[in-house]
């Protein structure tokens, strides 16, 4: 059994599960020095990740090297509702030499990669919450972006000297103004937060908006998300996060 003192990382890395000569598709949602947090996906219906089966977990790290690693599970049990998806705890049984050079960057790093939720749907910024804060992330939800100094033209310029945190995800029908007019004033008054680390999401959206999505920097997610493209776009954003260097204060919705 994974040792309780190992220290767990979210991730979100795509990842095939190789077992009993089959390859099924998943989704390493935590890592260890001693094990793995995953959900697979399985063709098979009638498949069962038993206690004690010895499989293979192959995917990419951010770093863009490929670790294969082979795992004993510990425990597995199938997603209730459907019964279609299994979530696997596993021991790593030899962990390779990139997958511990990894961890241990992982190790050195600072604080926490802090996300920004703009969105007045308690529901959303509940679940991303939850399922961000499992991922390892620091997490600070706003039902409205007045908390934006560059909010309503306010300021010609941000007054924070830090950038408020690495990574923004904004609803795009947000009261007073459009996520789309907040990060385009961010843009000009000089807000610190990467460009490409901003996503829009929205349930609707029409065609002029669209337009003006595409061509700009910012990623947009179609609601109900979908959590594997969204851990696609994060893993993309944290090759340019830099957690050596700290943020500057925000004050999160209790």
């Amino acid at each position: 059994m994974e040792k309780r003192s190992a220290r767990r990382h979210g991730v979100g890395f795509k990842a095939e599960l190789l077992y009993g000569g089959k390859s099924y598709a998943g989704l390493v949602e935590n890592i260890s020095e001693n094990g793995l947090y995953a959900i697979a996906y399985p063709l098979d219906t009638a498949i069962d990740f038993h206690s004690g089966t010895e499989l293979e977990m192959k995917f990419q790290l951010t770093s863009g090297e490929i670790v294969n690693l082979p795992c004993e599970v510990k425990w597995s049990y199938k997603t209730p509702l459907h019964g279609l998806t299994f979530s696997i705890g596993t021991e790593i049984i030899e962990p390779s030499p990139e997958y511990k050079e990894y961890l241990k960057s992982l190790s050195l790093k600072i604080r926490k990669p802090r996300v920004i939720i703009l969105d007045d749907d308690v529901m959303v910024l509940n679940s991303l919450k939850k399922w961000l804060s499992q991922k390892d992330y620091e997490v600070l939800t706003f039902h409205d972006l007045t908390v934006c100094p560059v909010y309503e033209k306010r300021t010609d310029h941000c007054i924070k000297e830090k950038p408020c945190a690495d990574i923004i995800i904004t609803d795009v029908d947000m009261p007073a103004m459009t996520g789309i007019e907040l990060l385009h004033y961010q843009s000009q008054r000089g807000c610190k937060i990467d460009k490409r680390n901003k996503a829009l999401v929205s349930g609707y959206i029409d065609d002029k908006m669209m337009k003006i999505i595409n061509e700009s920097d910012y990623a947009f997610f179609k609601k109900p998300l979908d959590l594997s493209f969204i851990s696609d776009w994060l893993n993309g954003c944290e090759k340019r996060i830099d957690l050596s260097l700290p943020l500057g204060g925000l004050q999160s919705l209790p």
